[in-house]
């Protein structure tokens, strides 16, 4: 969600609307690609995704926003997260998404507690997009 409102076009939306929107945005352990999730069974059961659902709900087929993107996940996560989060910058470029890191020895969801704990390199960058410090 993080993604699609860093790269959604404001403007197209409503002409009042600033073309930046969203200045920045912090993607944790997003699912940049849902192609994989039809071939998911247990997931595609319920969801009954189509090829054209999965194509204009993927950020990784959005033309690479002027925001800046953070992306991030856990360092113990499955290997699908951290493709998926190695996937968007390949996909945006490093221009687009200034920041992808696996934090730690975070899991899925420890990664969440990582956000609001001052020690931890999350805390670190979501102050930095937020504040600027």
């Amino acid at each position: 969600l993080a993604a699609m409102l860093a790269a959604c076009d404001w403007k197209k939306l409503g002409s009042d609307l600033s073309a930046r929107a969203v200045q920045s945005a912090i993607g944790i352990s997003g699912l940049y690609d849902l192609a994989p999730i039809m071939r998911s069974p247990y997931l595609q059961n319920d969801l009954r995704l189509t090829a054209a659902q999965v194509q204009r709900c993927s950020p990784v087929n959005f033309k690479a926003p002027r925001t800046r993107f953070v992306a991030v996940c856990g360092g113990a996560e499955s290997d699908e997260f951290l493709r998926q989060n190695a996937l968007i910058e390949k996909s945006w470029g490093k221009r687009a998404v200034a920041v992808r890191e696996a934090l730690g020895q975070h899991n899925h969801f420890s990664v969440l507690e990582a956000l609001i704990t001052s020690s931890e390199r999350l805390y670190a960058l979501a102050s930095a997009e937020i504040f600027g410090s």
